[in-house]
């Protein structure tokens, strides 16, 4: 049984969502072994995305795929504490495909930031992303830093680059051997090896009126229209 008339109805305006929404994915089952730091890895992820992203309106999804209670707990206290404006939990792991399909739908802004819980965001990292998005044309999705992608992936961008007359191009590392390092050594990789692909790296440089880019982006951050993720 109802009575009277619920009062949300008689509300006029509505709060309009933020064009862009940052897409945040955890899953820290448990505090041991692997899994031991994760948490304070993604406290230090949500941290760094308030601490150096000002310039632009923009509001945060995190997406849980079926963690533990610790870090149930610290996404409820960060939602109250106004860090996440929105948080989906999952009772099971859905993979990342699946929390993706999950997220992305979600989401209201009409330009989604992904990033995976074990990213630290540096100053200017969205203003430099959507220069390059709204600049070029047919933009797939801006990886945040200059990534190693293989060739294979970024052949349509090249394609396009060496036919646009207004785009400008060069071959070279690009990429700092400090910074090339320690994003792979940090995956794992041997050193010597990472060594051998930093002395064959060849990655393609684009200036396109008057904003640069390198060629390939990757899964584990990127900024994208949502309508464009839904193609896919």
């Amino acid at each position: 049984m109802r009575v009277g008339q619920n009062p949300a109805k008689s509300l006029t305006t509505v709060r309009k969502p933020a064009p862009i929404t940052v897409v945040l994915l955890t899953y820290v089952p448990y505090l041991r072994g692997y899994y031991a730091q994760s948490l304070d890895v993604f406290r230090a992820t949500l941290t760094s995305l308030w601490q150096n992203t000002r310039e632009h309106e923009f509001e945060v999804l995190v997406f849980d795929n079926g963690s533990g209670p610790e870090m149930r707990a610290y996404l409820r206290e960060a939602q109250e504490a106004g860090l996440i404006h929105y948080l989906l939990h999952s009772r099971r792991n859905l993979g990342v495909v699946g929390a993706w399909n999950i997220a992305f739908q979600a989401a209201p802004g009409e330009i989604i930031a992904y990033a995976d819980g074990d990213v630290l965001f540096h100053p200017g990292w969205l203003s430099a992303s959507l220069r390059i998005l709204t600049t070029y044309p047919r933009v797939g999705m801006v990886t945040a830093r200059p990534f190693a992608a293989a060739p294979e992936l970024w052949t349509a961008t090249q394609a396009w680059a060496e036919s646009e007359p207004e785009a400008q191009t060069e071959w070279g590392p690009f990429v700092s051997w400090e910074a090339f390092r320690d994003f792979n050594v940090g995956l794992g990789q041997d050193e010597a090896q990472v060594r051998k692909d930093y002395a064959n790296l060849r990655l393609l440089r684009i200036r396109y009126r008057g904003v640069t880019a390198i060629a390939g982006a990757s899964h584990w951050q990127f900024l994208a229209y949502k309508r464009v993720l839904q193609e896919v």
